[in-house]
């Protein structure tokens, strides 16, 4: 059995500045390589990620001066594009998801009418 042994970095804070990253980075483990393999379509820091098959999804988190946002995107590992997809009901940063069947769950975080009791059904 082959396996891909990768991890994908995706956004994050540019040091010394209050800019974001919109990279999309795949580490290979074994042959050591970090190829930037896409790009979202707003950059971002303190989102969540979740991987469902074939899409890693990136939920809301902070723009460019810590405006937090409600955009939320996936990315298709395999044909390596960047699509958008509905946004959260308000912004959001620091949080958590989940997944149950065909449904994204996002819970926790920091942002307007923040309940961090709540679990809220995302997509």
């Amino acid at each position: 059995m082959h396996c891909h042994r990768s991890i994908f970095i995706i956004g994050g804070s540019i040091p010394h500045s209050n800019n974001k990253s919109s990279a999309i980075l795949k580490h290979n483990f074994a042959n050591g390589t970090t190829m930037r393999v896409g790009d979202l379509l707003e950059a971002r820091s303190s989102h969540a990620t979740l991987y469902k098959h074939p899409y890693i999804y990136i939920v809301g988190g902070n723009r460019h001066n810590h405006i937090i946002t409600k955009s939320c995107e996936r990315y298709n590992i395999v044909s390596q594009e960047t699509q958008e997809v509905a946004c959260l009901n308000h912004c959001a940063a620091g949080i958590a998801l989940t997944s149950h069947g065909r449904y994204l769950y996002k819970f926790g975080g920091v942002g307007e009418k923040f309940d961090s009791y709540g679990m809220s059904p995302y997509i």
